[in-house]
């Protein structure tokens, strides 16, 4: 499992995409005390992270991933085959997939089937799906250039 340390840099990336950013955060840290009916720890506000046991940290930062459209750490560890690791793809990255498709003239169903056949099912979501779409797709790009 992740260090709380990298747990709490990813919670900070997905606030800063969620709608309502830090009162929604708080809100849910208030939340999931009053779920479990728990106090923060030392003292601490009780809408602040740090008053977070491990357990209820990671709950949070999987809410938090939920509400953005990830499918959280907890849904699907790291070793589990098709964990998602890395970086969000870019929409600059997923405008690049769409026209190379045009400039080989892929129709949509084409596109759709290689992406599907390229990352195993899970679609262009991290950085490493795009690379692993595009990369193909330009070498044909290339290949095609040169006859």
């Amino acid at each position: 499992m992740a260090s709380r340390v990298r747990l709490n840099k990813l919670l900070w990336v997905a606030v800063k995409r969620l709608d309502g950013g830090e009162a929604t955060l708080r809100r849910l840290v208030t939340e999931l005390h009053q779920e479990d009916g728990t106090t923060p720890r030392d003292g601490l506000p009780p809408d602040s992270t740090r008053g977070l046991s491990d357990t209820q940290h990671r709950r949070l930062v999987d809410r938090v991933l939920a509400m953005i459209g990830h499918p959280g750490i907890l849904a699907r560890p790291r070793s589990a085959p098709g964990a998602v690791a890395g970086h969000f793809a870019s929409a600059g990255e997923k405008a690049q997939i769409q026209e190379v498709a045009r400039l080989l003239g892929w129709s949509d169903d084409t596109l759709e089937d290689f992406i599907r056949r390229q990352t195993k099912g899970r679609g262009v979501r991290t950085h490493n799906d795009a690379t692993a779409v595009l990369a193909p797709m330009k070498r044909m790009l290339r290949e095609r250039g040169n006859r």
